[in-house]
């Protein structure tokens, strides 16, 4: 592609779909995992996009061939979760590897807003720039919009909604699975994820193994020969295991917890998932079950206590081991 035809319209049109993505340019040392010359990564990230809405995925009606090319070259995950139903946690959830109330982003940022991701935060970028990759952000950033929050104060060197409920008609699909935006249910969180590597990543595999956006970086890390930070608590693991298409490969996830703000709402082991809202107790079995229509809760009380006790001991620790956004404090 020339230099006059890499504008941002093309770029995207080009991967043949808008959405905000993190470029990486290659980097030629070897790799201490693989001995080979460090890989190229590329992350598109649509918002709100919903689980049905790409071909491959299940949509009657819209296409999408090369998202649908690059899942029959690559690996479809099934079970990959955002780790907030919401931009700007998602985003940070994205960046850091960690659940967004431990990094302090919880709510949706506006102008209005003093606070951003923090940058004494380690994000992706960081990380692959201690390993001498270039970096990039290109489209919408939604951390803080202040100087001190931006894609350069955060290890870059520059800097299409879907199934949003009250958008109705006009939002997009997440069936089949339960509700969209703004909510805990698996149609707010679960996201249809490719991931592709000719050669490397098997061809035409899907995985249904938990995984999600908090894995990035630490999968991100052990590729580019990196360290994932050890001075503070990092959610996501490293899942190369799963892309590569290891037989004996498992989620490296023993739960996955579903946050709303600073409420932990929900929590999903296997293939049971326990969602407490305010009095309402709903025990899922999402093996059987995608769509969320039948709460077992009184049928197991065994493993609603269980799962009880597994929200109650996360939360405790990650509001403990939690930290704060960064701030401007405001001029008079």
């Amino acid at each position: 592609m020339s230099t006059s035809d890499y504008t941002r319209r093309g770029f995207l049109r080009a991967l043949g779909v808008a959405m905000a993505s993190l470029t990486v340019p290659g980097f030629t040392r070897a790799n201490r995992r693989t001995g080979r010359a460090k890989p190229n990564f590329v992350i598109i990230f649509a918002d709100d996009q919903g689980y049905q809405d790409v071909g491959c995925f299940g949509s009657p009606t819209i296409k999408t061939p090369n998202l649908d090319r690059m899942a029959a070259e690559g690996m479809k995950f099934t079970d990959f979760y955002s780790a907030a139903a919401i931009c700007s946690p998602s985003r940070a959830a994205l960046m850091t590897g960690c659940y967004p109330p431990r990094v302090g982003i919880t709510q949706v940022l506006f102008r209005k807003h003093t606070i951003g991701l923090n940058p004494k935060e380690v994000t992706v970028a960081d990380v692959l720039k201690g390993q001498g990759y270039a970096t990039a952000c290109v489209g919408k950033w939604h951390l803080g919009h202040l100087p001190e929050f931006l894609p350069t104060s955060n290890g870059f060197d520059t800097g299409d909604n879907g199934p949003w409920l009250s958008k109705k008609h006009h939002a997009g699909s997440a069936l089949p699975l339960r509700d969209g935006k703004f909510t805990t249910y698996e149609g707010g969180m679960r996201e249809p994820a490719i991931c592709r590597w000719p050669a490397r990543i098997p061809a035409g595999r899907v995985c249904s193994e938990i995984s999600g956006t908090i894995d990035v970086l630490p999968t991100f890390a052990g590729l580019a020969g990196a360290a994932v930070p050890a001075d503070r608590v990092i959610d996501g693991k490293d899942i190369w295991p799963l892309m590569a298409g290891k037989p004996s490969a498992k989620s490296p996830h023993k739960a996955y917890f579903y946050y709303r703000g600073t409420t932990l709402e929900a929590v999903r082991k296997g293939r049971w998932k326990l969602r407490r809202v305010k009095k309402k107790i709903e025990l899922y079995d999402l093996g059987a079950d995608i769509s969320e229509k039948n709460n077992l809760a009184e049928n197991h009380p065994d493993i609603v206590k269980r799962l009880t006790s597994t929200m109650e001991e996360f939360d405790a620790e990650l509001k403990a081991k939690s930290r704060p956004p960064g701030k401007v404090e405001k001029q008079a």
